[in-house]
């Protein structure tokens, strides 16, 4: 139902549907009693003693007490039906999820993609390094998914061209977020080899979660990357990638068979489409001093690797999920939703209030104007000698 632009939902409608019973009964209660009490004032009250200590009551102020107490009683059981909106804020119920965050941490993920699109904290122009793709896929980690899922176990993992556990499953999210912010942990080149291979990443991930697997949880694994996988002029190499490629999907579809299907695969795309260069910072000052490589006079450049990402998504029979730079609107993903299926909480804002609150304010205008009737002014009018029956 839109109200005033909201649209608004009711837990018990049935209170808003039949309101129109205790609505009714109340409008004739008030109507009934006026009628009442104006036949009993003309029956047996001295009409000089009435006109001086009451004011009968006129036809508007009748119609005024009537509609007042009637949209009293309607606002009252509107609030009974407690109306609410629904909120974009949805979380996953505590204890339902085991998640694991893969992160590439190749020399790829340096770029400065976000650098103008993640603000900083105090608001102003960045200095120094800022707004890496590692750097927006933690602070999306840490900031957007931590409270998506709170009170459920998160993993972390690194890769480059081999994969490494930063952390098993845990509930403490103060240390995973430690963690996500220690540059020696989960900074560029925090995992072992060269390059960057999804595969490492997406078969230590399987890992962490065998490792403390409960099949009642909903298994998730959130790959961060922009994308590239390896290529070899070694045949013996290649052969070795696609067995290793081909034992991860295996392992994969095994677990999803021991959850019973409760598993989901998210590729989370890191960078956007125009070719980057990756800047070389000095450690001590901060202040960048060259682009990669530092030896050679053409510069490394990379982009977001889309299509190749959106492949692996399809091949896992997972999502794929691409966070944005165009920096002109907030990253259009809602975790909860993705993460936990069908696990999700939408998140209510109650609005029982607003009803509550009219219907107080009509209760107050009532008696207000109960309490300041013009019988005083009457009170003071002289009694007629004669005028009184003794």
């Amino acid at each position: 139902m839109n109200i005033f632009g909201r649209f608004v939902e009711f837990e018990h409608p049935e209170y808003l549907l039949y309101s129109w019973v205790p609505v009714f009964l109340v409008m004739a209660m008030c109507l009934a009693s006026s009628y009442w009490l104006k036949k009993l004032q003309k029956s047996y009250a001295n009409p000089e003693h009435l006109k001086r200590s009451t004011r009968t009551a006129s036809m508007a102020g009748t119609v005024f007490k009537t509609l007042g107490w009637g949209l009293t009683t309607f606002a009252l059981c509107a609030a009974l039906s407690e109306p609410y909106e629904k909120n974009a804020d949805m979380s996953v119920p505590q204890g339902s999820l085991h998640v694991v965050g893969a992160f590439d941490v190749s020399l790829s993920m340096a770029a400065e993609d976000y650098r103008f699109v993640r603000p900083t904290k105090d608001g102003g122009p960045p200095i120094g390094a800022w707004g890496s793709r590692l750097g927006m896929a933690k602070e999306e980690f840490s900031e957007q998914i931590f409270k998506a899922i709170p009170g459920n176990k998160i993993g972390l993992v690194t890769y480059t061209a081999d994969g490494y556990p930063q952390s098993p499953l845990v509930e403490d999210y103060g240390t995973v977020r430690y963690i996500l912010n220690d540059s020696g942990w989960m900074g560029i080149l925090s995992a072992p080899g060269g390059g960057s291979d999804y595969v490492q990443g997406m078969r230590v991930a399987i890992h962490t979660l065998r490792r403390d697997f409960d099949a009642s949880k909903r298994q998730v694994i959130l790959l961060f990357s922009d994308g590239g996988a390896p290529t070899f002029e070694d045949p013996e190499e290649t052969a070795k990638w696609q067995k290793e490629y081909t034992e991860t999907m295996e392992e994969l579809n095994a677990l999803r068979t021991a959850c019973g299907g409760n598993l989901s695969v998210i590729v989370v795309g890191v960078g956007g489409p125009e070719e980057q260069m990756i800047p070389v910072y000095n450690g001590r000052t901060g202040e960048r001093v060259d682009w990669f490589p530092l030896d050679k006079e053409e510069k490394a450049k990379t982009k977001l690797d889309d299509a190749g990402l959106r492949e692996l998504a399809s091949k896992v029979g997972g999502t794929y999920v691409w966070l944005n730079t165009d920096g002109k609107t907030k990253l259009p993903v809602n975790w909860a939703s993705v993460i936990g299926g069908q696990r999700t909480v939408q998140g209510k804002l109650p609005l029982s209030s607003y009803p509550l609150g009219f219907a107080m304010s009509v209760m107050a205008a009532l008696i207000l104007r109960g309490l300041f009737r013009p019988s005083d002014q009457i009170a003071t009018r002289p009694l007629q000698r004669g005028s009184a029956n003794a």
